[in-house]
């Protein structure tokens, strides 16, 4: 199993949060941030920014690094995937119209939805200052539930 560097962007605009409802797996049926996986070679920023234009037709600049999270993902508590997702946020200085996306449905949001990726809301609600975080995320298919069975949360001053 490869692990996959993914880049995500938590794009904003008046206090509105741009998700997409996935429409595969893992997570299909479930809210994220917009992103997707660098190609080789490639760095963070340049491949957020390609992702999320090609994922939304937003053209994006400055994006602000926020996170880093090794999420190790398993259904029925067997091992399925890992990433490491690295976190970025944008904050749109004007209204950009989104296109139709062939990875889900896109919607702008003032309150986040229940139905969140899980490393997505950790990131969201601990973005006012930089966190890494390492953790192990399980789908329980008969309860169609994520728990999040382990999370270690490393802050800047213990990565100095």
């Amino acid at each position: 199993m490869r692990i996959l560097n993914i880049v995500t962007g938590v794009i904003r605009y008046k206090k509105k949060t741009l998700l997409l409802l996935r429409n595969k797996d893992p997570y299909s049926g479930w809210w994220s941030f917009p992103g997707g996986k660098l190609e080789p070679g490639e760095r963070n920023t340049d491949g957020l920014i390609r992702e999320i234009y090609e994922e939304t037709g937003i053209q994006c600049t400055s994006p602000k690094y926020v996170s880093t999270v090794n999420e190790i993902y398993t259904i029925d508590n067997a091992l399925s995937s890992h990433f490491v997702l690295h976190y970025y946020w944008i904050e749109l200085e004007k209204f950009q119209e989104i296109r139709e996306s062939k990875e889900g449905r896109l919607e702008w949001f003032d309150q986040l939805p229940d139905r969140l990726v899980p490393s997505d809301r950790i990131i969201f609600e601990r973005s006012n200052h930089f966190r890494a975080f390492d953790l192990t995320l399980n789908l329980d298919t008969s309860l169609d539930t994520i728990q999040l069975k382990n999370l270690i949360e490393i802050s800047k001053e213990q990565t100095s």
